[in-house]
């Protein structure tokens, strides 16, 4: 059977942490109904045929903080008027101060020549509004703020009913005249956008990282980690810092001996030199398996994982490296190894990567598929939707997707689980 190479993460180069992903609440505008035209009757003439009324649901999506609609009528059947309120108002929100208050002044919109009324109305007084005959009395009662009455042009905004489906009644007053009424309807909804760049405390993690990757114990370790961190986070945002995967450690590496020379470092550098032999080493163990992975050796992958995880073990290194970098060895050790088909190898090196770090998201993802492996779905499903869809790990990458990726490598491989559709339902993937 044909093997897949995975693309892993393999994160060496004691320094190096993973970048975590900034999210920030923004503002987006939806259009609930889009701009369309309705011809209404006079009211008497509406009794011989015609309508002097018409009802506009509106379906209010998850997360919206207020809607709006604007209007404008002509009288008789001429004039179709052009709105634009959603092209509108998304262009008004690109000031993240604007207030609701500036959005319906700014909006501008067509004038009308015939005044109408536009009632916003819940499910039961609905009914009550297409039942009625406005000459002989109503029998609905509408919300005040959110309707308009004999208004010819407007933009009218709803903030107190955010949730549900509502509708807009739009009556023509006039007893004999016909007016023309154009119309649209948009959400402002909060959204969560992702934002590529380094969080403050991402940088003293990784200047942090860095330091503890000294082993001479000459001083000056912190002048030249500071040095490497700042020219680091003006080179590459944290995707691209993530997706240089085992190109981190040529890079990092790189950035220290830059500033060993712009610091006045050399003496630490030419100790530094001495000191990490055996760590070069072992980091050089770790690029091989990650190359072999690449391949689609799995076999030789796993093997040159675990001979370089034995030599941090042995050599009580797993300091030296951190807490995170020691997570993700483990995790990546334990991804191998499912890929061999030794889920009872992966469960040990799973357990390890979560006592050096319950936090990381592709630790819990191989958790997730390790359960499945081993047909336990009552521990894989709470694990794989311990993350939403839609969620990014550190490397930029969707969960959903990023566990479709590796549940393919897996099936490619050879490992096959009942459970795989299963996830792939609770997490709405397709094949």
């Amino acid at each position: 059977m044909r093997k897949v190479a995975l693309s892993i993460l393999v994160f060496v180069a004691c320094w190096t942490v993973a970048a975590a992903q900034i999210t920030r609440q923004v503002q987006e505008v939806v259009t609930l109904s889009e701009e369309r035209t309705f011809y209404l009757n006079g009211g008497l003439r509406s009794v011989a045929g015609g309508h002097a009324k018409v009802v506009v649901p509106i379906d209010l999506p998850e997360n919206t903080v207020s809607w709006l609609y604007s209007f404008s009528t002509a009288a008789g059947s001429s004039g179709i008027k052009n709105l634009n309120l959603a092209l509108q108002v998304g262009s008004i929100l690109l000031d993240p101060t604007v207030t609701m208050a500036k959005i319906i002044s700014a909006v501008k919109v067509p004038a009308g020549s015939s005044a109408i009324n536009v009632y916003l109305l819940d499910e039961k007084n609905r009914k009550g509004f297409e039942d009625s005959w406005e000459v002989y009395g109503t029998n609905y009662t509408y919300i005040q703020d959110g309707s308009t009455l004999t208004t010819k042009q407007g933009v009218v905004k709803v903030t107190d009913q955010t949730q549900g489906r509502w509708y807009l009644g739009i009556h023509n007053p006039s007893s004999l005249e016909a007016v023309n009424v154009t119309i649209e309807v948009s959400a402002i909804i909060k959204a969560e956008q992702y934002v590529d760049e380094w969080r403050p405390d991402k940088l003293v993690l990784l200047k942090d990282g860095c330091v503890r990757g000294f082993r001479s114990g000459l001083p000056g370790a912190d002048i030249v980690c500071d040095c490497a961190v700042q020219q680091l986070a003006a080179q590459l945002t944290p995707s691209q810092w993530a997706s240089k995967g085992t190109d981190q450690i040529a890079y990092g590496n790189a950035l220290i001996e830059d500033c060993y020379a712009k610091t006045g470092q050399t003496a630490l550098q030419a100790a530094e030199d001495v000191a990490k032999r055996g760590q070069k080493d072992i980091d050089a163990g770790i690029r091989a398996a990650s190359s072999a992975a690449l391949l689609a050796d799995f076999a030789g992958a796993g093997r040159q994982m675990n001979e370089a995880i034995a030599r941090i073990e042995v050599g009580e290194l797993q300091t030296f490296y951190g807490d995170v970098q020691m997570a993700q060895l483990y995790n990546t050790a334990a991804l191998y190894a499912l890929l061999n088909n030794q889920p009872a190898a992966a469960d040990v090196h799973l357990r390890k990567a979560l006592a050096h770090n319950s936090q990381d998201m592709h630790v819990w993802k191989i958790i997730g598929l390790y359960h499945l492996v081993v047909g336990d779905a009552d521990k894989a499903r709470p694990v794989l939707l311990r993350y939403k869809p839609k969620d990014r790990l550190p490397n930029g990458r969707k969960w959903a997707d990023d566990i479709a990726e590796f549940l393919h490598a897996l099936e490619q491989n050879g490992i096959t689980s009942p459970l795989f559709d299963e996830a792939r339902e609770w997490l709405k993937i397709k094949r």
